[in-house]
């Protein structure tokens, strides 16, 4: 039931690996780790980069390397589960990208759904399906599928069928479910978050929710019964009703598992144990809260480590401890943890099934994009033209690939909009120009100024307008890992909502520059197009 650590903390580099004090220590503590959260995960908040994280090729070898240590220094030798971000592709280093759920939502396409979820397989992955967008002022309205439930529900179930096959059984009790030999392809998935995040109120990231119960069975019952066969769910942040939901049992309990016949574990969101200080005068109280509500397995926060002084204090039934961690170690039989705890090298099989990826990838991508009109512009012809690509997004990759990005290579950062009109158009002249930056309003003159004259002359101008949730290795993260400090080309992901939909920054002034600088175009030499990619949310 222990997930106290960050994963990226476990070495103190990737090449010797070397186990940390710290890692040696918690070990030592618990008598073992329960399980651990982003061994392999790459971005700002982790540090991790390619200069020091552990690569796709490498990532069995730290595995092995974990589990051995953690069983040997465990008194009934049990193995870990190596719990994964999998958000929309593994967040660690060589992983896909894929698009972001706000994107796939837009394919209704519930076979390729579940045939890219099959490609992505760690031990446990964590993967956004059941919030709903239903204020796009919330900054993590691109996790979501849409607002529809339904919708929402068919790609909850593609995504279980795609990542765990037949791992569970609904006819079965958990406890009874035969042990499966463990397989590359097939993983345990924790669905998240439980429930209606995206309601909270004025789009408020982990605010409240106010909503009926004839409205919540309408929206919300059919996503709950989506997750059943599910190898977990994790609660989320905000409350319902004045109920946080980390801490509500008719929720956990009674609806999820009694009335939907989920049997898997119910995990706790990053430090969302601790947020429950403002209800509870200790941490004990608040422990046995959680337990008793139904959660099996926290991340990172104090509050669970405390469990062992809310049963002595007669907070919370031992009986409750055993049910929870009962759930636990049957998932990690069920996984084959015990049979198999080790990997083998995967040699020429990732190459293969990278390349697999990146095809299934632009099928993905290519099903996931909204034309909204066309008067007969597309298709671009290659031929003598000048076209001018314009825009905050057009030539920063990472603008474009959503929250909760892995780091990506040099070579994947060259694949942006205007290099591969460049590629794709090689009779044509190919300029770019920035624009203006997403939120910055400072000092952006100049640059609307260059777009100005970089259009005056264009044959075809592409805007590539929009919002961006990119992170950089600059900003300030919180404990939970959502971004504490919004940058300049920053806004939406956790932690950033938006008071107002308009575009930000001066994106509007330059949008508006382009139009002007077209209509000259058109009056002076005859029609100038204009096509216009909106990215982001």
């Amino acid at each position: 039931m222990n997930q106290h650590l960050y994963g990226w903390e476990t070495f103190e580099d990737s090449q010797s690996l070397t186990f940390t004090e710290k890692f040696k220590a918690h070990v030592e503590w618990g008598g073992g780790v329960g399980a651990l959260y982003g061994l392999f995960r790459a971005d700002p908040w982790s540090k991790v980069n390619f200069g020091n994280g552990v690569r796709a090729q490498d990532s069995w070898r730290v595995a092995n390397k974990v589990q051995e240590y953690v069983m040997a220094h465990s008194r009934w030798g049990i193995p870990a589960l190596i719990v994964e971000e999998c958000p929309h592709g593994h967040q660690g280093l060589e992983g896909i990208s894929y698009p972001t759920n706000i994107g796939r939502g837009n394919m209704f396409n519930t076979r390729l759904m579940q045939q890219s979820s099959h490609l992505m397989a760690q031990e446990l992955a964590l993967v956004s399906t059941l919030d709903l967008v239903k204020d796009p002022r919330w900054g993590r309205s691109e996790e979501c599928f849409g607002e529809d439930p339904i919708l929402a529900a068919r790609m909850s179930e593609a995504v279980v069928a795609g990542f765990q096959g037949d791992l569970i059984q609904s006819d079965v009790a958990f406890l009874d479910q035969p042990a499966k030999p463990r397989t590359t392809d097939a993983i345990g998935v924790v669905l998240k978050h439980c429930i209606a995040q995206g309601e909270a109120l004025g789009g408020h990231n982990s605010g409240t929710v106010t909503i009926g119960q004839r409205e919540f069975s309408d929206v919300y019952e059919p996503l709950l019964s989506s997750v059943k066969n599910a190898a977990g769910v994790m609660a989320a942040y905000n409350d319902v009703d004045g109920v946080p939901c980390h801490i509500n049992q008719p929720l956990l309990t009674q609806d999820l598992r009694d009335v939907n016949g989920f049997q898997g574990i119910v995990m706790a969101d990053g430090v969302a144990l601790d947020r429950l200080s403002g209800i509870f005068e200790t941490q004990p109280e608040a422990a046995a809260a959680a337990l008793n509500a139904g959660v099996d397995l926290s991340l990172w926060d104090q509050t669970f480590l405390t469990l062992d002084q809310a049963i002595e204090n007669g907070l919370v039934d031992e009986a409750a401890l055993d049910n929870a961690a009962g759930r636990v170690l049957a998932l990690k039989f069920l996984l084959g943890l015990f049979e198999q705890p080790y990997v083998q090298a995967p040699n020429a099989q990732l190459t293969a099934l990278l390349e697999k990826s990146d095809a299934l990838n632009l099928q993905v991508a290519r099903e996931s994009m909204t034309l909204v009109k066309n008067n007969g512009l597309l298709p671009i012809r290659n031929q003598p033209q000048k076209i001018a690509v314009i825009g905050p997004n057009a030539d920063e990759l990472y603008n474009l690939l959503g929250d909760y990005t892995a780091a990506q290579s040099s070579a994947r950062q060259a694949q942006t909009i205007y290099q591969a009109i460049q590629e794709m158009f090689p009779e044509s002249e190919v300029v770019y120009a920035l624009g203006c930056e997403v939120r910055n309003s400072i000092h952006q003159e100049e640059a609307i100024a260059k777009v100005v004259e970089l259009a005056r002359d264009a044959d075809l101008i592409i805007p590539v307008l929009g919002g961006s949730s990119a992170r950089n290795f600059d900003m300030a993260f919180l404990s939970n890992g959502a971004v504490s400090s919004k940058g300049i080309n920053m806004d939406s992901g956790e932690n950033v909502d938006v008071a107002s939909l308009s575009l930000g920054g001066l994106t509007r002034s330059a949008a508006q520059a382009i139009e002007s600088t077209r209509q000259a175009n058109c009056m002076c030499h005859g029609a100038r197009p204009a096509i216009r990619f909106n990215t982001g949310k």
